[in-house]
C-alpha cells in the first residue's frame, strides 16, 4: 500500500514539475531528455549478455520503447502544456475505466456488474469535475472572486483560474484556450 501511495505522490510531483519545465522546453525535447535519463539510470542494472540477443528482439525492444514509452510521454507532456497539470490529472482518472473496457474488447475478459458500476462512477466523477460551475451559476461575481484571487497571487498560472470556458490571465483579461500563448511560443 505504501508503494502505491508513493507512486501516486511521485506521479503528482512529476506532473506538476512537467508543467513548470514545459514553459521553456518543447514536449518532444523534454520526453527525449526523460528517456535518456531513464536509460542512464537503468544501464548499470543491464546484464552482460543483454547485448547478445537476436536482432528481432532488439527491434521489439526499440518498438516498445518508442510506442509505449516515448510516444505516450510526448502526448502526456503536450496535454499538460495545452490544458495544465490539474486538468490533465483529472482526465487521467479515466484510465482505470478505459483499461477495463479495452481488456474486455481486446482480451475478451468478462465484465462484472461491479466493474461497470465502478467505471460509470469514475466517468461521472470526471464529468462532474470538468463541469464549469461558474457557467452553471451564471454569476459574474464568481468570476470576479476567481480573478481577484489570481491577481492577489502572482505565482498562479492562467491555467489555474478557469471561468466560463476562458482563463483569467495575470492582467485580468479573458482568453479562450485557443488564444493563450505559452512562454517560448511564437505570438
Amino acid at each position: 500500500v505504501f508503494l502505491a501511495f508513493a507512486t501516486a505522490g511521485g506521479f503528482a510531483l512529476f506532473t506538476l514539475g512537467s508543467q513548470r519545465l514545459l514553459t521553456g522546453v518543447r514536449p518532444l525535447k523534454l520526453a527525449a531528455i526523460l528517456a535518456a535519463c531513464g536509460t542512464a539510470v537503468l544501464l548499470p542494472f543491464l546484464s552482460r549478455d543483454a547485448f547478445n540477443q537476436p536482432l528481432e528482439l532488439w527491434g521489439i525492444i526499440v518498438a516498445m520503447g518508442l510506442f509505449f514509452t516515448v510516444f505516450p510521454a510526448v502526448l502526456m507532456l503536450r496535454s499538460i502544456e495545452a490544458i495544465g497539470a490539474s486538468r490533465f490529472t483529472i482526465v487521467t482518472l479515466l484510465a482505470p475505466a478505459l483499461t477495463v473496457v479495452w481488456a474486455h474488447l481486446l482480451l475478451g475478459e468478462r465484465l462484472a456488474p461491479i466493474q461497470l458500476l465502478g467505471g460509470a462512477t469514475v466517468i461521472l466523477g470526471v464529468g462532474l469535475l470538468e463541469i464549469n460551475f461558474a457557467a452553471l451559476l451564471g454569476s459574474s461575481s464568481t468570476a470576479g472572486l476567481i480573478q481577484g484571487a489570481s491577481l492577489a497571487d502572482p505565482e498562479k498560472t492562467h491555467l489555474d483560474n478557469e471561468v466560463a470556458g476562458a482563463d483569467i490571465n495575470m492582467n485580468g483579461s479573458r482568453e479562450s484556450p485557443a488564444q493563450q500563448h505559452f512562454e517560448g511560443d511564437a505570438p
